[in-house]
């Protein structure tokens, strides 16, 4: 799917239901594991009130997913408190959009994706984490792993800063 039609479908408000929550990067990293489970149970009772249906290891990778994706912003941003962090989910029956926006640098997004597709291809999630080890530092790729393997889709905007990922149920 091209980046036009991501795109469309998040413009496409009519067939979607939309959850958005922004907080200063700041707020972010001092609550990180509140508002993130806040965040996840809410998202996962609106799909279950909808009686939307996945496995819970789908479940598992859309939380991961958003769980990395959102770690990597309050990285980017944590220095400086003016900083936003947004999290935009639309869903449907038959799909999650998931938009994380941040007010910080980016990052070389098609330079990272090139190098990591190649040594992700082959590898499931417990190999990937063997290779890290016990490192849990931002740029060690866990992002964009679940990005490569657990999403449709994804696209970031130019400067690296925003990433919208799509989940088929």
């Amino acid at each position: 799917m091209g980046n036009k039609q991501i795109s469309e479908r998040i413009n496409d408000r009519n067939s979607r239901e939309h959850i958005r929550y922004r907080y200063s990067a700041k707020d972010w990293e001092s609550e990180i594991k509140y508002y993130e489970r806040e965040m996840l149970d809410s998202i996962m009772q609106k799909l279950f009130d909808k009686d939307i249906e996945f496995s819970e290891e789908r479940q598992s990778e859309i939380e991961l997913t958003m769980r990395e994706l959102l770690i990597n912003s309050v990285a980017a941003c944590k220095e400086r408190a003016d900083l936003f962090i947004d999290l935009d989910v639309y869903y449907s029956d038959t799909e999650l959009l998931m938009r994380v926006v941040d007010d910080g640098p980016g990052f070389n997004h098609r330079e990272k994706i090139r190098e990591r597709r190649e040594t992700f291809k082959y590898m499931g999630i417990r190999e990937f984490l063997e290779v890290l080890g016990t490192s849990h530092d931002y740029k060690n790729g866990v992002g964009l792993y679940c990005l490569i393997h657990y999403t449709k889709d994804f696209k970031f905007n130019e400067k690296g800063n925003e990433v919208t990922a799509r989940f088929k149920f």
